[in-house]
């Protein structure tokens, strides 16, 4: 064998080692969402027909926490989505999305409505309204304006660890905000 054929089946092999299991992974996320009826886990901000994994919360408008969603199709860059009580489709932009598709969307649906039992007034405040309040606790906040993205390296973002006591959530494309917490609740808004 000479030594092209040689670097053609390395690198074939390294190929498929690599990709294959990202899309086995695809696959079995297609089929575990793919015509499944579900509920939102959090407020989802939109613009026109579209959302991203990222919840840009600069949009003025959101599907609310708890609406039922049927998820239509899972596709290589984005998950069509049929709200209920909405004649046109929704659709959830997954390019990139972090730290795998499988853990955005089952942050973004559930099985069965959240429950906002426990939550003060703050809280539920924060959550009608899609905002993020000081006072409010982090769970509230999650279910306000969803979860602050894993990563996101074109705007060097990154929360790996949503116990943290700094987290950046994506306002837009180029916009960002940071929230403190102190002692699980807001203590500021850097915006």
């Amino acid at each position: 064998m000479n030594r092209l054929h040689l670097r053609l089946s390395v690198a074939a092999t390294l190929a498929a080692l690599l990709i294959g299991p990202a899309l086995a992974g695809r696959r079995e996320v297609r089929e575990k969402f793919s015509g499944g009826t579900f509920y939102l886990q959090h407020n989802l901000f939109y613009d026109g027909d579209s959302a991203a994994w990222e919840n840009f919360i600069l949009t003025p408008d959101f599907v609310p926490i708890g609406t039922k969603m049927t998820v239509r199709r899972v596709g290589r860059e984005e998950v069509a989505l049929a709200v209920e009580g909405r004649d046109e489709k929704l659709y959830l932009q997954i390019e990139d999305c972090a730290p795998d598709l499988e853990t955005v969307l089952d942050r973004i649906l559930g099985n069965e409505p959240p429950s906002l039992d426990g939550f003060g007034d703050v809280d539920l405040k924060g959550i009608r309204s899609g905002r993020i309040l000081e006072g409010m606790s982090r769970q509230a906040v999650f279910r306000a304006v969803g979860y602050p993205p894993y990563r996101h390296a074109a705007h060097d973002v990154g929360n790996p660890d949503l116990e943290a006591d700094e987290l950046t959530w994506m306002k837009g494309v180029l916009d960002r905000i940071i929230i403190k917490f102190d002692d699980g609740k807001v203590a500021s808004i850097d915006d």
